[in-house]
């Protein structure tokens, strides 16, 4: 009899842990704040601006290329085979430089994408942090989540960005 009755303490603590936990879950979707933000857009300006630097100087690079690439063709049967060979090692090493230039290209617009998000994101989590703590709330999961399957918590993207005033 003694066991049944903590049994059935546990389970009524429980039940009642439980309940209250599932008023403290919410939810929250990102994506549809970050469209909302005129930060998101600036910055996604300023990323197009800096990939079409980038874009620029790869143009003239492949132009300067093809262009050297055109003339030794056309002078290789006239030049000797001596020169044509250092030639060849020119071209080959102009290749290297290009596709050099293309991953730091790559590292850098990277990093700039990264550079860029980084306040806008602290932003947004300092604005759930404030309607979470507002509203009493434990847990707030980003939605649609890979590992949220069922979210009918609260939704508090509305609040989160009204904090944000958007």
């Amino acid at each position: 009899m003694k066991k049944i009755k903590i049994l059935l303490l546990i389970l009524v603590v429980s039940f009642s842990f439980a309940m209250n936990s599932q008023n403290n879950v919410a939810h929250v979707y990102v994506g549809k704040i970050m469209e909302n933000m005129p930060e998101v857009k600036k910055a996604e300006v300023e990323l197009k601006d800096f990939i079409k630097v980038y874009d620029d100087q790869a143009k003239d690079i492949n132009t300067t290329f093809a262009a050297k690439v055109q003339k030794y063709q056309q002078e290789e049967t006239t030049t000797p085979a001596e020169l044509n060979g250092i030639r060849m090692q020119e071209i080959q090493e102009d290749q290297i430089a290009i596709r050099d230039f293309e991953n730091q290209a790559q590292q850098d617009i990277q990093k700039k994408r990264v550079d860029l998000m980084i306040p806008i994101n602290e932003k947004i989590l300092k604005a759930i942090n404030t309607v979470a703590e507002t509203l009493g709330l434990d847990y707030v999961f980003d939605v649609p989540s890979q590992g949220l399957v069922v979210y009918r918590g609260k939704d508090i993207t509305e609040d989160v960005k009204k904090e944000l005033g958007i």
